[in-house]
């Protein structure tokens, strides 16, 4: 987002009222513009998991969103951005305003853990890997699934309204926007008894 100091300033410069007039009507239409652009497309039919067996198919997405954890009394939030392109995965955890993280990839042969100290370390291709990593368990592999509304196609589950449970995590999602894929989940949120995962995806993308 554009720095709303910034443009007051460079507006304030010009010395020619008429100029400052048009600039300042311009600045103000396309910053509102901006925010529309970036406005989900939200739907109201809910979450229907068995009109959703296509997007198993899906080579690869990418989204962009918003994260919150709580476990006990613990909490944490940050931006997100998950890459997926056939095997091969990047998610990207960022803090408030970029800083800190920790960049992960994971593939068939490894996992692999970037927290921006020049050093990145490598294990075998677990879920206990990055739990150690991360400090508290999140079944990511089962997860590159519940994020386009998809149980874990290796793994039973129960459905329920507006979501499903699956290996003692209750997915649910409570709401849906319209993209270029179809109709992909917005607000999501995964839970069991110890650790509560809220997400909200601003922007979906497909590879093709």
């Amino acid at each position: 987002m554009m720095n709303i100091c910034w443009i007051f300033s460079g507006v304030f410069s010009m010395r020619n009222k008429s100029a400052l007039r048009n600039i300042s009507w311009l600045g103000l239409l396309a910053f509102i513009m901006a925010g529309c652009a970036g406005k989900p497309i939200l739907v109201d039919n809910g979450y229907f998991r068995g009109q959703r067996d296509a997007l198993y198919q899906l080579v690869g997405w990418s989204f962009d969103g918003r994260v919150a954890v709580r476990r006990g009394d613990e909490s944490w939030t940050a931006t997100i951005s998950w890459v997926r392109r056939l095997a091969d995965e990047k998610i990207r955890l960022s803090g408030p305003l970029g800083q800190g993280g920790v960049a992960i990839r994971i593939t068939r042969d490894f996992v692999a853990v970037d927290r921006g100290d020049g050093e990145i370390v490598y294990r075998d291709n677990s879920d206990a890997f990055v739990t150690d990593e991360l400090g508290f368990y999140v079944p990511l592999r089962s997860l590159r699934y519940w994020v386009v509304g998809l149980a874990d196609p290796d793994a039973a589950f129960e459905d329920i309204d507006n979501g499903f449970i699956q290996n003692d995590w209750t997915v649910l999602f409570r709401q849906m926007q319209q993209t270029g894929t179809g109709i992909m989940p917005r607000k999501i949120e995964v839970s069991n008894g110890n650790v509560r995962l809220k997400l909200i995806i601003d922007q979906w993308r497909e590879y093709e």
